[in-house]
C-alpha cells in the first residue's frame, strides 16, 4: 500500500501496480498502488473493474 497513493484514491484518482499486472485474455488487470481495488485495461485505458467486488 502507497500511503502518498490513498488521498488521491479517495478524489477517485487512481494507479495500477506494474508488479501485480497480468494478461487475462482480451484485458490486462492489475490493482491500484493506494487502495488495492482491481483495475483493468481495456480500449477505454485504465480505469477500476467495475465487475469484480471489493474485497
Amino acid at each position: 500500500m502507497n500511503l502518498l497513493q490513498l488521498p488521491r484514491c479517495l478524489l477517485g484518482s487512481h494507479q495500477r501496480d506494474r508488479r501485480r499486472a497480468w494478461y487475462d485474455g482480451p484485458v490486462v488487470r492489475s490493482h491500484c498502488t493506494g487502495c488495492g481495488k482491481p483495475m483493468v485495461k481495456d480500449s477505454h485505458g485504465w480505469h477500476l473493474d467495475a465487475a469484480m467486488p471489493a474485497q
